[in-house]
């Protein structure tokens, strides 16, 4: 009997979790764009590329610091926006002084926000979901993504200074950044 080698895909893919860090409280939607920008390639001092060809959120997750004896108790907030979703927002209050709020939720059945999206898609500023988070918290968020080693993707930010054509540059969310990363400005 002939055994012939399975099938692979030519393309580089795989899941990652980018974690986002701040120092202010936060209520802001996460955008197609948003997931796009996640990791770009410069291609002038001024723009850059997304280096995936194809996105898909897989999940949220948003820790608040522990609250402080006396302070006002922790509070987190996560929403899924779009069709098929049932427009509830998951949340979470610390409830003692050594407590920390904490909500985790991968995106709701084909909903949009689950789909997988091309990063040159039209659509880019299609709000995947709602997060009100205080300050000092941490925000995971977790994606599958297809690099683009092709260079097919047509889709380019500016906005950027003083970038180094064919560095990396990484994308925020709001006014939370990725620690220890360069971002792109």
């Amino acid at each position: 009997m002939t055994r012939y080698p399975p099938t692979i895909r030519a393309e580089l893919k795989g899941t990652h979790t980018f974690r986002f860090t701040g120092s202010a409280a936060q209520e802001a939607y996460l955008l197609l764009s948003d997931l796009m920008k996640l990791v770009m390639g410069a291609n002038s001092s001024t723009s850059a590329r997304p280096i995936f060809t194809s996105v898909k959120l897989k999940r949220i997750s948003i820790w608040t610091p522990v609250q402080a004896i006396g302070a006002s108790p922790t509070f987190c907030a996560l929403r899924y926006e779009g069709m098929n979703t049932d427009d509830t927002t998951h949340f979470d209050t610390s409830a003692t002084a050594d407590d920390m709020a904490h909500v985790s939720m991968p995106p709701p059945r084909n909903s949009v926000a689950g789909f997988w999206h091309h990063s040159d898609s039209s659509d880019a500023s299609t709000q995947l979901a709602w997060l009100s988070v205080g300050a000092d918290s941490v925000v995971d968020i977790e994606i599958s993504y297809v690099v683009d080693d092709a260079a097919t993707a047509n889709y380019t930010f500016t906005g950027g200074s003083g970038m180094t054509n064919g560095l990396l540059y990484y994308g925020k969310w709001g006014t939370y950044e990725q620690p220890g990363k360069v971002h792109f400005s």
